[in-house]
């Protein structure tokens, strides 16, 4: 049973922090002059290479860390505060990058890295791949089950948006920030006492 709970606290974890809503109004809105196996495709797309990127990520990033001389501590310290800040970007509506859209693959660009796979989502897997009693395996499990969830989504963006409306996805994406932001207060509480 504690590899049960440890599994759905990874992915229900992850599927928060990729906040597949947020990315639903993107979605649309890039895939909306295109026919509908079209979109299928880039649903497929965007699902498979955000969790190819965020599985090469949670295997080589210890390594990483471990190359470069950074601690455990420090790493979920930074990504808790990196975390954070995407959660106020959520909550608050903010935006601390500036968009461009060029001619560009809409499924591997603009959705699968970085609105599902993202500096969040990477910090996230990467901590639990390195916390005591999750282990790679189980991650690797909770990103393949994001990934569905995550594809889900994206492959009945427009059901669901008829569905929820523009002020249903607002209120899903805000929710899932506040929750994204009490995860990384707890990786930042776990960097500062070590554990």
């Amino acid at each position: 049973m504690e590899i049960a709970d440890t599994l759905l606290k990874v992915f229900i974890s992850l599927f928060i922090v990729t906040v597949p809503f947020a990315s639903l109004p993107p979605f649309l809105k890039l895939t909306k002059r295109m026919h509908w196996k079209d979109q299928a495709h880039a649903a497929d797309k965007a699902a498979l290479v955000s969790a190819a990127v965020l599985i090469v990520c949670t295997i080589l990033g210890p390594w990483m860390l471990e190359a470069i001389g950074v601690g455990l501590g420090s790493f979920r310290i930074a990504g808790g505060v990196m975390l954070f800040l995407i959660a106020l970007q959520f909550v608050l509506g903010l935006s601390f990058t500036k968009e461009e859209h060029e001619k560009i693959d809409v499924a591997l660009v603009l959705i699968a890295v970085p609105l599902i796979t993202g500096p969040g989502a990477i910090t996230t897997a990467v901590l639990f791949s390195t916390t005591p009693g999750i282990g790679i395996v189980l991650v690797l499990a909770g990103i393949c089950l994001a990934s569905v969830a995550n594809w889900l989504v994206l492959r009945f963006a427009q059901q669901i948006h008829n569905l929820i409306g523009t002020q249903g996805e607002e209120i899903l994406t805000r929710l899932m920030g506040l929750l994204l932001g009490s995860i990384a207060v707890e990786f930042i509480r776990k960097g500062w006492l070590g554990a």
